[in-house]
């Protein structure tokens, strides 16, 4: 699987499962009621898109990521899907779960995930798994390097910022903040995207960008 193919394909996966998510966990069966439910949710439905894209593709949910062998800065990613032949970083996932918060509101909780999409994507040496809560025959020791090609995605469910806006705007106010907040040059490079579930009362939640 060269890696010039891979994001456009993942980036149409993560997109497919997350409007599918909101539209059938969220919306329909209101299955989701924590940021941890939205991760098992998007894990069951990304694990067959993926695979269909290469058996090589793995997802990692919330590891324990050292920044470099003998680095001592750790971060624990929401998602990571990773090439397990190639020991590439394939995508990172940071994810928010405030249905009842207006995006303005979330701002200073988007910082967390702000730090860790950069500091995945500014590590200059192999991040390395740890398995601490492994117990059995000892794993290998995982070191994956990201790419130019690796894609870093923000996801959040949050409330509108009133009944009278609409979706979009919304989305934009938040995608400026993650942006400003450091990530705009990743996302001028293409390898920054966000996805976003905006909450009403009374109304399904709606998906910006729209998945066709």
């Amino acid at each position: 699987m060269a890696q010039n193919v891979c994001r456009p394909k993942i980036w149409k996966a993560v997109k497919k499962v997350w409007s599918d998510t909101i539209r059938e966990n969220y919306n329909r069966s209101h299955e989701l009621n924590s940021e941890h439910s939205l991760q098992a949710a998007l894990y069951a439905r990304l694990k067959p898109e993926i695979a269909d894209i290469s058996p090589n593709l793995t997802i990692f949910v919330e590891p324990k990521i050292r920044l470099g062998r003998e680095a001592k800065a750790v971060v624990f990613p929401d998602i990571l899907i990773c090439n397990i032949r190639s020991l590439t970083l394939i995508c990172a996932i940071e994810l928010k779960y405030k249905p009842r918060v207006t995006g303005a509101a979330i701002k200073k909780a988007l910082a967390k995930d702000i730090k860790t999409l950069l500091a995945l994507a500014n590590v200059n040496s192999s991040i390395c798994f740890e398995h601490e809560r492994h117990h059995g025959p000892r794993p290998r020791e995982n070191l994956y390097k990201s790419t130019p090609t690796t894609l870093y995605v923000w996801a959040g469910v949050y409330a509108a910022k009133s009944k009278d806006t609409q979706a979009s705007e919304d989305a934009k106010f938040v995608m400026n903040v993650i942006e400003d907040g450091g990530l705009r040059e990743l996302a001028e490079s293409g390898k920054f995207r966000s996805l976003h579930a905006i909450t009403s009362k009374d109304e399904p939640a709606q998906v910006w960008p729209t998945c066709p």
